[in-house]
Order: C-alpha cells, then sequence, then structure tokens
C-alpha cells in the first residue's frame, strides 16, 4: 500500500469552489501525518479568517519544511485529479483547519506514527527554517550574552570585557537583537536582558555615585 493523499480546502461555508485549493501528498498521505500538520498549522495561525488558498499555500509550506527540506509540497492539483483512486482519499479541510470528511478513505488506517511526536517533529523543523536566516543574530546574542556572564563574574565589571564596551550599549544592542530574531531564543528572553540590565546598570550606578562621593570628601573643608 503506498501513502498518497490529496487535501482539499473548503471556504467557511464548506464549500470546495476550487478544486485547485488542493496539496497533493505523494508520500505521508496518513491520517497520522495530516492530523499533525494541521494542528501545528491551526497553532501558527493559519486558518484564521483566511481565504482557501492562502491556508492551502501556508499548509503546504510547513509540510515542505518538515519533509521537502524547505521545499513546499505540490499544490494547484487540477479537477481531473479528484477521481484518483488515492491510497489515503481525499481529505476535506475546512476554514478551522479540521478534517470534515474523508472521500476513498482506506479500510484500515495506518497509524505509524505518534500525534506528539510528529507535532514535535513539524515545529521544530519549522523553527529551524524561520531561524536559519538570522544564524549571526543569534549567534551574536549568545556571544553578549556570554560577555555579560563574565562582566558579573570573573571579569569583575570592567566593561573591557563587554563587546560593546560599555554596560548599556551592551543591553540596548541585545534588545535590538532581540526584537529582529523571529523567535526568542529558549536561552535569553526580554526578562533575562532586564535581569542583566538591573544587575549591570544600577549597581555600576551605585559604585560611581559611591566614587563621586568620596571624591567631594576628599575635596570637603577640613574641621
Amino acid at each position: 500500500m503506498g501513502n498518497r493523499a490529496v487535501m482539499v480546502f473548503a471556504d467557511e461555508d464548506g464549500l470546495i469552489n476550487d478544486l485547485s485549493h488542493c496539496i497533493y501528498l505523494h508520500l505521508n498521505g496518513g491520517k497520522d501525518s495530516i492530523a499533525p500538520l494541521l494542528s501545528v498549522s491551526k497553532s501558527l495561525g493559519y486558518f484564521n479568517n483566511r481565504h482557501p488558498g492562502d491556508s492551502r499555500n501556508h499548509v503546504a509550506a510547513l509540510g515542505g519544511q518538515w519533509l521537502k527540506d524547505g521545499e513546499p509540497l505540490d499544490t494547484g492539483i487540477s479537477r481531473e485529479y479528484s477521481g484518483w483512486e488515492l491510497d489515503n482519499g481525499i481529505y476535506v479541510v475546512d476554514s478551522n483547519g479540521d478534517i470534515s470528511k474523508r472521500i476513498n478513505a482506506p479500510s484500515e488506517e495506518e497509524l505509524e506514527h505518534p500525534f506528539v511526536e510528529e507535532v514535535e517533529k513539524i515545529m521544530k523543523a519549522h523553527v529551524e527554517s524561520v531561524c536559519k536566516p538570522f544564524e549571526y543574530e543569534y549567534m551574536m546574542l549568545n556571544r553578549l550574552k556570554l560577555d555579560c556572564e563574565t562582566f558579573l563574574g570573573k571579569g569583575a565589571r570592567k566593561e573591557k570585557h563587554l563587546w560593546a564596551l560599555d554596560a548599556r550599549d551592551q543591553i540596548s544592542e541585545m534588545k535590538r537583537l532581540l526584537t529582529e530574531v523571529p523567535i526568542a531564543p529558549e536561552w535569553l528572553s526580554l526578562e533575562d536582558i532586564e535581569g542583566y540590565e538591573e544587575k549591570m546598570l544600577n549597581n555600576s550606578d551605585g559604585a560611581e555615585h559611591q566614587t563621586q562621593q568620596t571624591q567631594d570628601d576628599d575635596f570637603s573643608p577640613g574641621m
């Protein structure tokens, strides 16, 4: 038994007005693959008030990130394919991203892939694909984070250990980079950066104030 299938995307009224709003899968056409793919698509907002063609394009791109090294799944199936005897039949996907109907479904469903594992694989492929163009920004964020750790630790609060050579500029650059990347890394959040900011700047300001106070005392008239 093969694993081919077609996904047809219906409009908000449940109607299939255009059979070109389809995706053809030559492999991974079983429900154990289609259901996780649609689940992740919904979590990413691909069915939020979208035209069926738009939803199809997003799902095809996500499926391609997962199954075809970034190349979208085949789309634009013509009307003649609606009569194909496909291995897994035709999935009719409603405007909410749910499977509303199966046409020519197999008598026995192949369920080789656990749902949660497939969802994790699809999401991982998506994250890697989306983040790949921002490798430099992620590298810099990691570098700046390590600088902050050094500054607060063995670096004895000396700004020569910071990439920016200035604590305020270092924090500012980290915040800027974090706004540029599509997904915040697990190892550095805005809250983490604000934590560094509080430790690096507030204490630094206090030290500067103490130094200035000592200098003022030195020049105070003697009693």
